[in-house]
């Protein structure tokens, strides 16, 4: 991506038109499913780890950075009704919700990043009730 600062890591989340069933027809070619990039989290910046700062600072980071179709910025809001919150994102067709509080730092292992009492994602098995 050419917008993108040299030394910059993005965790973003792979999507297509077609939701995940629109993988095969996209590997394929096809042209039936276009890829989605959502953006929600920096961890390097200009070669900088950034994962010290805040997500509030990180967020303000990723505003910086002009985003091109496929990719862009997953706009996030205050917690208030998560089962409300599940039902929406279900119809909307995603796997599930990242809860992530606003002053947290971006954790990182040898592998992956760190899910911790700060961060959580909760996949959704059967849509809520």
């Amino acid at each position: 991506m050419e917008n993108l600062p040299p030394g910059t890591l993005l965790d973003c989340e792979l999507y297509f038109t077609k939701e995940r069933r629109g993988i095969p027809s996209f590997l394929k070619k096809t042209g039936k499913a276009k890829p989605l990039i959502f953006v929600f989290d920096v961890v390097y910046y200009e070669g900088r780890f950034v994962g010290e700062k805040s997500l509030k600072e990180r967020r303000e980071i990723l505003k910086k950075i002009k985003f091109k179709k496929p990719f862009s910025i997953l706009e996030f809001e205050k917690l208030r009704n998560l089962e409300k919150e599940m039902k929406v994102a279900v119809k909307k067709g995603y796997e599930g919700v990242i809860l992530k509080e606003l002053n947290s730092k971006y954790q990182i292992s040898y592998q992956a990043p760190i899910a911790t009492h700060y961060w959580r994602k909760i996949k959704f098995k059967n849509e809520p009730t």
